[in-house]
């Protein structure tokens, strides 16, 4: 918690998917997801959106 990560993802793109990365601070993660702090806003996702999670090295 409080650490910067960056998680992957699918996006829709034209009613086509990709896989999308999303980076920021984990605030928290429980039973049903993670919640990150991305410029002053929170962002659920849920675990079965998430393919990877990793610390963000950038983020130090």
């Amino acid at each position: 918690m409080g650490r910067g990560v960056k998680l992957r993802h699918p996006v829709n793109l034209n009613s086509s998917f990709a896989v999308g990365s999303s980076a920021g601070t984990l605030e928290e993660a429980g039973e049903r997801g993670v919640v990150l702090l991305k410029r002053d806003q929170r962002y659920f996702y849920p675990w079965s959106s998430i393919f990877f999670i990793s610390l963000d090295e950038r983020a130090g």
